[in-house]
């Protein structure tokens, strides 16, 4: 009676087998609607759920975030009707420590927000990512307006020279 009861597991196991013959893949032809919506909303809500800190909804928000980008794996240039408003969004919840500031490391909100955009980039390509990012250099603006002076005052070349110890850039006159 054992070995009948085995036997037709093996044949159920064939069968399921056999069946599956035919399916080559499920993959998404177009954006789904209500993904789109799920993912912009975590994004949305990313501030409050780090405000919040709960770090397991925070997770558990980032889990589901990857888990739908990973659907478009196969084809994610299925995602670039989102991907400008997504980086948009993300990119203004980083903010750069200020020279002038103590605390040099980033706060809670931009770590969170980088760890989205590297997801991000995994899913869709650094090329494509690079491009829709700022290219815009604000630490370099303001350094320029601390150098500025000695270049004009030494009419020289002058070289920069980052601070190891607080990492802050200096400018030395050559």
């Amino acid at each position: 009676m054992r070995d009948t009861a085995h036997r037709d597991e093996i044949d159920q196991i064939q069968a399921t087998e056999d069946d599956d013959k035919d399916v080559i893949g499920c993959i998404p032809r177009l954006l789904c609607n209500s993904h789109r919506e799920i993912i912009e909303n975590i994004v949305k809500s990313l501030p409050d759920t780090v405000e919040s800190g709960k770090d397991d909804i925070l997770d558990n928000d980032f889990d589901r975030y990857a888990r739908l980008l990973d659907i478009y794996q196969e084809q994610p240039n299925l995602l670039d009707s989102i991907i400008p408003t997504i980086l948009k969004t993300l990119e203004s919840y980083i903010t750069l420590p200020s020279s002038s500031s103590a605390d040099k490391s980033l706060n809670k909100l931009s770590i969170s927000a980088l760890h989205y955009i590297a997801h991000l980039t995994k899913v869709r390509g650094y090329k494509v990512i690079v491009r829709l990012l700022p290219h815009h250099l604000s630490p370099l603006s303001t350094m320029s307006l601390h150098c500025h002076p000695i270049i004009i005052e030494n009419q020289s070349t002058s070289s920069f020279v980052i601070d190891e110890p607080d990492g802050d850039i200096k400018c030395d006159p050559a």
